[in-house]
C-alpha cells in the first residue's frame, strides 16, 4: 500500500489544479511500483478533505494524534484502486 502523507499548497496556490497535479503524479509513481491501494492523512481542521473526496477516495478511519501539547484528529482517506484514475 501507498501512503501520501500530506499535500500542502500555500494560499494563494490553491485552486489552481497544483495538488491535483502532485498527487496524480503520486499515483502514477505508485502504478509503477505494483502498488494500488493508496491511502491520504489529513487534519481534520484542514479544509482539504473535499478535495480528496472530489478525487474518489473514501473515508477509512478518524483518529486522535498528539503533537507536542496539541491533540488533533486525524482522518484517513483510501483509495482502493488507483488504476481506474488512468484507464488503459
Amino acid at each position: 500500500m501507498g501512503v501520501v502523507r500530506a499535500v500542502y499548497l500555500l494560499k494563494d496556490w490553491q485552486g489552481q489544479g497544483i495538488g491535483k497535479a502532485l498527487l496524480l503524479e503520486s499515483f502514477q509513481f505508485f502504478i509503477k511500483q505494483a502498488i494500488h491501494t493508496v491511502q491520504v492523512e489529513v487534519l481534520a481542521e484542514n479544509n482539504s478533505c473535499l478535495f480528496y473526496e472530489q478525487l474518489g477516495a473514501e473515508l477509512i478511519e478518524k483518529k486522535k494524534i498528539q503533537i507536542a501539547d496539541d491533540a488533533l484528529d486525524l482522518i484517513v482517506y483510501e483509495w482502493k484502486d488507483i488504476s481506474v484514475i488512468f484507464p488503459a
